[in-house]
């Protein structure tokens, strides 16, 4: 803790501003950064948490992985996809996504979560199957530890709120 004081001590006198984490949370769902241990983990594909364009090199040789994501880049998809969300109601980290019209068939859950500050939204993103997967769309939000339920929008990222 000490040491991350001084940094940001150094930082502001600089005259850098440093963001509350809140804030820092709400901008990296809604421009669609994925972190370690939430969006990623060993058996991510980068397609599935659209890094393909910023993280890997399709002409670059030898390297872990390579026969997969070239694989990939020649079918054309993945059987799942990160996608922003997007409630006027509450969200948490964990919910299951489903057809509104068929709530039993799991098709996605809920990564990461942020409130919308000075609005009434909620904002997410989390990994959709292929299939389901249409911006726009809706898919029912549920939490299997209280039961409940909310319907939210599917988005493209940046999330744009206003929309």
């Amino acid at each position: 803790v000490e040491e991350r004081d001084t940094i940001i001590k150094r930082l502001e006198a600089q005259g850098l501003q440093v963001l509350p984490v809140d804030d820092l949370e709400y901008h990296r769902i809604n421009n669609g950064m994925p972190t370690w241990g939430r969006e990623l983990d060993e058996n991510t594909l980068p397609q599935e948490a659209r890094l393909e364009d910023q993280a890997v090199d399709f002409h670059k040789g030898c390297y872990v992985g390579q026969e997969v994501v070239s694989r990939i880049k020649s079918v054309g998809r993945v059987n799942r996809r990160l996608f922003g969300l997007e409630s006027d109601n509450l969200l948490s980290s964990g919910m299951v996504l489903a057809p509104e019209n068929s709530p039993e068939t799991p098709v996605g859950s809920i990564t990461s979560v942020s409130p919308v500050f000075g609005l009434s939204k909620w904002i997410g993103m989390g990994y959709v199957k292929h299939g389901f997967d249409l911006p726009g769309g809706r898919l029912l939000a549920s939490n299997p530890e209280n039961g409940l339920q909310t319907s939210v929008r599917m988005r493209e990222f940046p999330i744009d709120t206003a929309l």
